[in-house]
C-alpha cells in the first residue's frame, strides 16, 4: 500500500505506522525487517504526505509591553505563525522507530542503529522546512506559549526518545550512537531554540542523564554494581563531555550563568566520587572548561569557578595523614601550638638559672681485702664563671681528698692528674 499508493493515504498513516511497530516486537527476524523499511521508507519519502505546513493565529505576549495578566486595559494579541498540519503522524513515526532502537537493540541492533540515525535526519529535516516557512520568525516565538511553538512539538519529542534510548538500553554500541545524536542535534540546532525549549531540554533530559551521580547507591536502574560502574565509565563520562562543548558553544549567548552553575555542580560531583576514572575525567572537563570560556565569564561567573576550585581544594585536602590516635588534623594543630608555647614560656622562665647537672652514679671499686662501694660526691651546679679551682670543693664546702691519697687509702695506683681547667670527670683505674 506504502509503495503504490501513498497519494491517496490520508488518515491511514497512523495505522501502517502502527503495524511496523508492532512488528518490532515480533519473534521473527523477516517480519520485523518489513516493519523497519516501512518506518525508514515514511520517514524519507512520504513525509510531504503525512504532513504540512500551514500558518494558523496563536495568542502573543509582547515581552516590551509586559504580560497582559491582571491587565483588563489590554487586549488580547493574536500572531500568526507557521504550524504543522499532520504532526500527529511525525510523533507516530517517532515511537514506531523508538520501538526498533528501544525493544530490538538487544536481538537485533542492526535495526536499532537505523532506526536512532533515522530519528534523528527526520526531526532535522522538519525542521529545517519550519525554518525555511514565510511566517516563521525567531522572534515571535519568544511570546508565545511553548505548547504553541513549532519547532518545540517537533525537536522535543525526537529529543525524548533519543534519551529513552540512552537511559534503557543496555547494547553499549546502540546507547553510544543514540547520545551522539541526543547531543547532535542539540549542537546544530541549538542556534534555532527560544529561551523555553532550552530550558526544557536542559532540565527535564540532559540533567537527568546525570541523576545516578547524585546517589549511586540508590540508583535501581541497574542490576549488579558492575552495570553501574560500567554506565559511569562509558556512557556518563561521553555526556559528560558532550555537556562541556555545548556548554562552550551556547554560553553566553543561549545560556546564562545559571547553567554554569549546573555544570559545576555535576563536575564537583563526578570528581567526588571515589571511582579513580570518574575523578580523572571531572578533572580533565574541568579544566577543558575554563580553557574554553575564562575570556567569556564575568564577575559574576568568575566567582563561581573559584568557589568551585576552593572546594574541591578543601575536599582533596589529606586530613587523614595529620590526625593521631584519632584525633582530627585542626585539634593536632592547635595541640602542637600548645606544647609550642609552653616551651616558650619554660625557656624564658628558666633564662639566667643554674645549668642542670646529672645525678651521681654509683660505681663498685674493686679491693684486695674487701670491695667496698663509694657514691661521689654531688659537685655544686655549674655556674657561668666558675673556676678550676672551684670545681675542686665540694658542695658543703669541704675539700675534696686528691685523687692520689684516695687510690692510696685504697691500694690502687694513683690516677693520672687531674687536667686544668677541664670539664670532664677523671675516669678511675
Amino acid at each position: 500500500i506504502v509503495q503504490a499508493a501513498s497519494f491517496h493515504i490520508r488518515s491511514g498513516w497512523k495505522a501502517i505506522l502502527n503495524v511496523a511497530q508492532i512488528a518490532a516486537r515480533d519473534a521473527s527476524d523477516g517480519i520485523a525487517e518489513m516493519g523497519f523499511h516501512i518506518a525508514k521508507t515514511c520517514a524519507e519519502q512520504h513525509g510531504a504526505q503525512m504532513w504540512t505546513l500551514v500558518t494558523v493565529a496563536v495568542p502573543f505576549v509582547d515581552s516590551s509591553v509586559g504580560n497582559s495578566v491582571g491587565n483588563s486595559d489590554n487586549e488580547t494579541k493574536t500572531v500568526d505563525i507557521v504550524s504543522v498540519s499532520g504532526l500527529e503522524y511525525f510523533h507516530e513515526l517517532i515511537d514506531c522507530l523508538n520501538e526498533f532502537a528501544v525493544g530490538a537493540a538487544t536481538q537485533r541492533p542492526r535495526f536499532a542503529l537505523g532506526a536512532i540515525d533515522t530519528m534523528y535526519l527526520a526531526a532535522v529535516s522538519l525542521g529545517k522546512q519550519i525554518r525555511q516557512h514565510a511566517d516563521y520568525s525567531a522572534a515571535k516565538l519568544e511570546g508565545i506559549s511553548l505548547d504553541d511553538q513549532p519547532l518545540y512539538r517537533v525537536w522535543m519529542p525526537a529529543l525524548r526518545a533519543l534519551h529513552e534510548v540512552v537511559m534503557h538500553t543496555e547494547d553499549l554500541e546502540v546507547r553510544t550512537r543514540a547520545l551522539d545524536c541526543f547531543f547532535k542535534l542539540i549542537m546544530s540546532q541549538g542556534q534555532h531554540f527560544s529561551h523555553g525549549l532550552w530550558a526544557s531540554v536542559l532540565r527535564d533530559l540532559v540533567f537527568t542523564m546525570f541523576a545516578d551521580l547524585r546517589d549511586p547507591s540508590a540508583s535501581r536502574r541497574f542490576a549488579t554494581v558492575d552495570d553501574l560502574e560500567l554506565w559511569f565509565s562509558t556512557t556518563l563520562i561521553k555526556a559528560l563531555r558532550h555537556l562541556v562543548s555545548l556548554f562552550s558553544r551556547y554560553y553566553p549567548k543561549q545560556l546564562s550563568n545559571a547553567m554554569m552553575a549546573e555544570v559545576l555542580e555535576l563536575l564537583v560531583m563526578c570528581i567526588a566520587q571515589p571511582s579513580e576514572v570518574l575523578g580523572k575525567i571531572g578533572t580533565s572537563c574541568l579544566q577543558d572548561l575554563i580553557r574554553s570560556n575564562y575570556v567569556k565569564w564575568n564577575e559574576e561567573a568568575w566567582g563561581m569557578v573559584c568557589d568551585t576550585l576552593a572546594r574541591l581544594f578543601n575536599w582533596s585536602q589529606p586530613r587523614e595523614l595529620f590526625s593521631i590516635a584519632g584525633a582530627s588534623w585542626e585539634s593536632e594543630q592547635r595541640a602542637t601550638a600548645a606544647v609550642a608555647a609552653s616551651a616558650s614560656e619554660a625557656k624564658a622562665a628558666t633564662e639566667g638559672e643554674a645549668l642542670p647537672v646529672l645525678p651521681p652514679k654509683l660505681r663498685k671499686v674493686p679491693s684486695t681485702s674487701n670491695s667496698r662501694t663509694y657514691a661521689a660526691n654531688r659537685p655544686s651546679p655549674l655556674r657561668t664563671g666558675d673556676s678550676a679551682a672551684s670545681l675542686l670543693s665540694s658542695a658543703d664546702g669541704n675539700e675534696t681528698p686528691s685523687p692520689a691519697s684516695a687510690g692510696a687509702e685504697n691500694g690502687l695506683p694513683a690516677p693520672l692528674p687531674l687536667p686544668v681547667l677541664t670539664m670532664k670527670p677523671l675516669p678511675r683505674a
